[in-house]
């Protein structure tokens, strides 16, 4: 995605990707910041917030990384923290085609298809309260920004987030 966005991103993604032949060359050619998964990190947080300050774009991956399972998985709470502390519109972009076979299939040189879906901007509910209230809500923003991916992908990469479209 970010070699298709019209406007140079900035992407965060998991530390475990700079290990990676192939991989580690592009996040730094890219420029990426660095994820550890599980660690709150106080200055990762301001990296996001800046960059989007800047009013540059900034990949998230709200579940945390890839997932090996077609399905979606619940989001983290991040996601609709830092949207939340910078008031920017959140654009919801669902990737088609990269389940595990996407590699064998390259090798074999066939052609995978991959699709880049992306849907309209939207602006988050301001979050506010305190303790297990406002985390709570940072949750259902999380979980908002997923129903609206989970909107443009076909139901079986849905995952957790089946019902919800179900139900609209």
């Amino acid at each position: 995605m970010l070699a298709f966005w019209p406007t140079p991103p900035e992407a965060a993604g998991a530390i475990e990707i700079w290990g990676k032949p192939g991989q580690g060359i592009l996040v730094r050619l890219y420029g990426g910041i660095p994820v550890h998964r599980g660690v709150f990190d106080r200055q990762l947080l301001d990296t996001m917030i800046s960059v989007l300050g800047s009013g540059r774009p900034l990949f998230l991956a709200p579940e945390g990384g890839r997932t090996h399972d077609l399905g979606m998985t619940r989001a983290y709470p991040g996601v609709a923290y830092i949207a939340d502390k910078t008031g920017v519109p959140v654009v919801p972009v669902g990737v088609v085609g990269t389940s595990d076979d996407l590699f064998d299939k390259a090798i074999r040189l066939k052609r995978p298809r991959l699709e880049i879906r992306i849907g309209k901007p939207f602006t988050l509910p301001s979050v506010v309260g305190k303790g297990t209230e406002r985390r709570n809500r940072l949750q259902a923003n999380a979980d908002q920004i997923m129903v609206a991916i989970a909107a443009l992908l076909p139901p079986q990469y849905r995952g957790v987030y089946q019902t919800a479209q179900d139900a609209e």
